[in-house]
This record gives structure tokens, sequence and C-alpha cells, in this order.
């Protein structure tokens, strides 16, 4: 059984009629040319638009890039307006970048970085076309968003050029898809007022705008893929929850990332919001949603940011997600886990892969690797007294967990070593293994589960896992301990770089990815068995840079312990005896864990149950 977390639900429990104003079809015509899409020219209602070449094949057949199209519009906290003017795209200066601005993410990013809150742009990148209409045919689409939506984004436009190094191997048109992130995108007074989200309603409009027009490019309409990584993969988790976007996407792929991850959702984003009133001197005003909203509305965008920085650096569970998606009682009705938990016909007639890494955590834990890399590091200390009290606000939402529950936590990774103490080397994998069940094993096998169970993908669901930390036996313990994003990097980013090409130990690892990603674009699913979590099957991509059919009853295991978490619940920081520096020794007696509940021999019983 899995638990529900407690979120607060909004007072205004559904705002449908707000929503549904401002998200409409867009009326752009879109018909395909191919002799024109072979010169590079779009045709969208009575607009022209030009692409860029990319790169002219040895057969003659041109690739391009249709950067920085408008696809809404959006004032500061409100929802967006789909874009059919065009009118500016023909008087772009050449010399500017024709992506369009970032959206604002963080004030601790360079001010050379051309941001701004009007920024709801996607460009739109085209394999090779060919000269001859009849040697053309309608690709498969990928719909790419990017991670980090609390902080920093693709400010620096990387999975753009991934974008143009996938579209030069894999027939596939790809759409990297900018949104608003950040205080401007997720912030929420949890009431009408401010519902939040905003980033997420961006989205689903640039889905509308692409599924009008996508077919003027060459795309598949039938064949649109949603894929994303880390916090964007939580992002493709929320869209699908829409059964109005669910059923006209041919299959999704999620890297490292999913909406039951501790970091994708706030439990009270309001109270954050009263934070960053106060600090922007809203909070003299009447305080109401309606006061604070219209107070907000009109500060300046840097500051607001500043103030946002600020909140995020005092609040531990904040530190790397700083706003997040909420309950808003339209996009997201309620607790995730009791939607995905839904046996009624979901009507998604594709596939669903979820990727995860065996170091994923380690990326986001840098600030401890100072104590966990070099002669004798990791300590023992340092992994009781500070380490785990900072993996706790992140991997479960608490501040502080009960003291059983941190002795069971303390036992199951074994971060007290055996009699003679703790091999630094197995310390410190240990150390990774539970930020990386707690941020991003256990929530995406979570889903995974979820879907499988209830075959909400008619294509089925596929578990991938990446255990490529083994592989990198040429580069440092330090570099090796910190992939999160490698199967971005590899199979996104770098595929058909010419740099990447020259590095050996990752060519093959680029060639296995990109294999899975043409499979899951072309056929909608993967190349995987479906995944059953009571039998525990993935497919890995390890050591011998081949894919593997696995089994491992861990997948059940850490969901039961997962449970067995949430069933404790936090306390209040001030109720541990061991939030303390130093409380902890060698000498520590450690209760025992409390026993963790099996399941039932019975292969028929049902996994997941409904509250």
């Amino acid at each position: 059984m899995f638990m529900q977390t407690a979120y607060k639900l909004p007072i205004v429990q559904t705002h449908k009629g707000y929503y549904e104003d401002h998200l409409t079809t867009t009326k752009l015509k879109a018909n395909i040319d191919w002799n024109a899409l072979y010169q590079g020219n779009v045709k969208l209602g009575n607009y022209l638009i030009a692409g860029e070449l990319i790169n002219t094949t040895v057969s003659g057949w041109n690739a391009w890039v249709y950067p920085g199209i408008k696809y809404a519009s959006a004032r500061r906290f409100s929802n967006p307006i789909l874009n059919e003017d065009l009118s500016y795209y023909g008087n772009i200066n050449n010399n500017v970048d024709k992506h369009g601005p970032a959206c604002w993410q963080s004030a601790r990013i360079s001010p050379d970085i051309r941001m701004d809150e009007d920024c709801l742009y996607l460009d739109v990148y085209v394999p090779p076309v060919a000269p001859t209409a009849s040697s053309n045919f309608l690709h498969p689409v990928l719909f790419w968003v990017h991670g980090s939506f609390g902080a920093e984004g693709d400010v620096l436009g990387g999975q753009k050029k991934g974008a143009g190094n996938i579209v030069q191997t894999i027939p596939a048109i790809v759409v990297p898809v900018q949104y608003r992130t950040g205080v401007f995108g997720f912030l929420s007074t949890e009431d009408s007022v401010a519902p939040g989200n905003w980033g997420l309603a961006d989205l689903k409009a640039a889905f509308e705008w692409l599924y009008a027009t996508v077919e003027a490019f060459g795309g598949d309409k039938k064949r649109i893929v949603l894929g994303g990584h880390d916090t964007g993969a939580s992002l493709i988790s929320a869209m699908m929850l829409d059964p109005n976007i669910r059923n006209r996407v041919h299959s999704t792929l999620l890297m490292s990332g999913s909406l039951l991850a501790p970091w994708a959702m706030s439990k009270d984003s309001s109270s954050d919001t009263m934070k960053l009133a106060a600090l922007m001197n809203c909070s003299a005003v009447q305080m109401t949603s309606a006061a604070i909203f219209n107070c907000l509305t009109n500060r300046s965008a840097t500051d607001m940011l500043r103030a946002a920085d600020a909140i995020a650096l005092t609040d531990p569970s904040m530190r790397h997600m700083s706003w997040k998606l909420v309950v808003d009682g339209h996009h997201i009705l309620y607790d995730p886990v009791v939607l995905f938990d839904d046996r009624h016909p979901w009507n998604f007639s594709g596939g669903s892969v979820y990727t995860v890494q065996t170091a994923d955590a380690a990326s986001l834990i840098g600030h401890h690797k100072q104590h966990m890399f070099g002669q004798g590091l990791p300590k023992i200390t340092y992994a009781l007294d500070t380490y785990i009290n900072d993996i706790i606000p992140m991997g479960t939402g608490c501040h502080a967990l009960p003291n059983a529950t941190m002795d069971a936590l303390i036992q199951k990774y074994n971060l007290l070593g055996g009699p003679e103490g703790a091999d630094p080397d197995v310390l410190r994998f240990n150390m990774i293994r539970l930020a990386n069940d707690l941020l991003f094993v256990t929530p995406i096998t979570q889903e995974a589960a979820l879907y499988a169970i209830h075959n909400h993908a008619a294509k089925g669901t596929q578990v991938v896992v990446l255990d490529y930390e083994m592989a990198n036996e040429d580069q440092t313990p330090v570099q090796r301990e910190n992939l999160h994003g490698i199967e971005f990097g590899t199979s996104i980013k770098l595929l058909a770089s010419p740099n990447h090409q020259k590095d050996s130990s990752t060519t093959l690892l680029t060639r296995e990815l990109s294999m899975l990603l043409n499979s899951i674009l072309q056929r909608g699913y993967g190349f995987g068995e479906n995944f059953d979590p009571m039998v525990g099957n993935y497919l890995e991509l390890g050591l011998a840079k081949r894919w593997t059919k696995k089994r491992s009853m861990s997948f059940l295991g850490e969901l039961n312990f997962h449970d067995f978490l949430m069933q404790q619940g936090c306390i209040d920081p001030t109720e541990s005896s061991r939030q303390r520096s130093g409380v902890f020794s060698r000498d520590l007696s450690i209760s025992p864990a409390p026993p963790i509940p099996e399941q039932p021999n019975n292969p028929g019983a049902p996994l997941i149950t409904n509250p």
C-alpha cells in the first residue's frame, strides 16, 4: 500500500472557468508544404516563418531550426494566453539571439544573460528534409521540458544545443519549451486569488499550440512524446494528469524525476508567499491574499528574485527547489498518489518510460563533497551529525523525524559501519544511496508501479536503470559520483556532438541511449519488459554498455520502507534529542528498527489500494 502525503487543499476546489477562459485552441492554420520546408520556410496562418540552417547532409537534405516562436503571453501570476500574432518574427534583428529571452529564474545568474518575464517561447528543430516532396514523411515529435523549475533551468540553452544534435541523428522533430520558473512560475496563495502552477499552465499552452501547428513543420501530431529531466520530468508527470493532454500523447519519457518526488510539490506554499511578502514590504498592507497579490504584482523582477533566493537559503527543504507545484484544484486536484492510484480507464494509448540512475542524488549533495571525498573521508560523525540531518528535509519534506525513524534509516543504510567502524568507501556509497533512494529511486518506481498496476499506459510502463558510475573507471571518484543528468547529457545534449564522439568512454553509451530514445519516438515505447513491481523487473545499462534485463525485489522493499517513513510522520526539530551537532557517536546504541510490513504471498493480491 502506498501512503498519501498531507498536502494542503486549496480553499477553492476548482477554478474551471478561470482556466478555460485562458487556454483556448489556436486558430493558426497549419498545412505542410514540403518544398517550402526544404527551403526553410513554414507558413502558419498568414505568417511566413523562416528557419536557420543547421546542417546539409551528404545527400543534400537540409535540417532547420525555427527559433524563438512565441507560443503564448502572460501577465505576472496569471495564466497564459495563446499567441496567434507572429508578425514580429520577420522583423527580428539577425544580430540578436532569436531564441527569445530566457524566463527569470534566479538573481544569482549572470546579468549578461538576457532574461524577461515575457519569455514564453519555443524552438522547433526539424530533421533533414529531402528536396523532393515524395521522399518526405511526417516525423514523431519530442516535446522537451527542461528541469530546475525552482531555481536555475536551461538558461544557457544547453538543451537547445542538444536538440540540434538529435535531429541530425534521429528522424524526429525536437521542441524545447521555455516556461515560467521559480517564484514567477509557481508562487501560490493557495486560493482562487493566485492558485499557482503558472509554469505548468505554460506547458499545457505550449502543447496546445504545438498540437495545432506541428504538421506545418513536418511533425506527426499523433506521435508527440512528452519528455523531461529532473523537475522537467515531474512537470510531464503533472501534465499527464490532464485527460485532455494524455489522450493526445504518443508516449512519455521521464528522466530522473517524478511528481511523487519529495522535492516536486509544496505542502504549504502560502507560508512561503507570506515570507516573500514580508521581505518585499507587502506585509504592511492588510494581510489578505488579494492585497499580497496586488503588492507582489507591482514589485520589480530582480527584487522578487533576490527575496526568493533569500527564502530558499534559510529553509533546508527548499535549498534546491524553492518554488514548487501545488494542489490547486484544477491542474492537480489533490494528492498525486490518489490521482495515480486511479482504477478508471486513462485513455492513454501510448507507453511510459522512466529512467533513474544509481548516483542521481550526487549532484544535489555537492555542498557535502569536501567532507565525503579524500583520504579517510567521510567520517561517521559527519554522516550522523550533519549529512543525514540535511538529507531528511530534502528527502522527506520533514525538518525532523522521530528518533525511531532515524534509527531505522541509520540501520538500513549502515551508517554506523561494522564492529571495526565504517570503511570510508562503503560509507560514502551508503550515504549517496540514502539520498538517491529518498529523492529519486523510490518516488520514480512508486509512480511507475501505479502506472503498471492500473495499466494507465496501454503500450506498457518500463523502468530503466543507469548504473554508469561503474563504467567510468578512468575518472576520479568525485567525477564518478556526480552523474545526475548523464542520461540527458548523453542521449539528448551530446548526441552526435563532434567532441562527444572523440570520447571513447561514452560513445557506446550514446549509441545505446539513442536507440532507446528512437524506439520511444517511433513506436511509443522502449524495448524492455513491462514493469511489474511484484517482480521488480527493469532494464539496466551498466558496465558493459549493453542493455541487460534484471529483476530486483529491492524496489518493493524501498516502497515498503517509504510507507513506513510516511506512517511515522514528522516532528518539530526541537522535539528530537538527536538533532544536535555532536550528539551522535560511534557508541550510540541504536534501537532495533520497527518491522517493515511484508507484501502478501498471493501474487494476485493488489499492491496498491485506494485510501
